[in-house]
């Protein structure tokens, strides 16, 4: 149904989707039986696209599961350093506490003196 429309919305495309539509004869049905070597090959070619496709399904599968293990693996390299630098980082946030209490004192000061 959809390409019976796209072909009607389109002209130039008509003749590209009749066959779709069931409206004109398929080039199977007028060229006669396949040569059995041609359907052989076919069938090859249409099993190899199978087991492609099931390949790739698998790698996006593994691609999915890397990512996943990734994260997994950085967020415990996060946790582990955190522990280890424990006392570290405390400082640190200690710091950075005294340092913006300073900033405050000091923006109070200057705006003590300019009024």
């Amino acid at each position: 149904a959809d390409a019976a429309a796209a072909a009607a919305s389109c002209p130039s495309a008509g003749a590209e989707f009749e066959w779709r539509a069931g409206e004109g004869s398929s080039e199977e049905e007028d060229a006669g039986p396949l040569d059995d070597r041609v359907e052989g090959a076919i069938d090859a070619i249409n099993a190899a696209r199978d087991a492609m496709n099931a390949r790739q399904l698998d790698l996006e599968a593994a691609k999915r599961e890397l990512g996943a293990a990734e994260a997994q693996t950085a967020l415990e390299i996060t946790r582990l350093r955190e522990h280890e630098h424990r006392d570290n980082l405390a400082q640190v946030e200690k710091y950075e506490s005294l340092k913006q209490r300073a900033a405050e004192a000091r923006a109070r000061r200057t705006a003590a003196a300019a009024a």
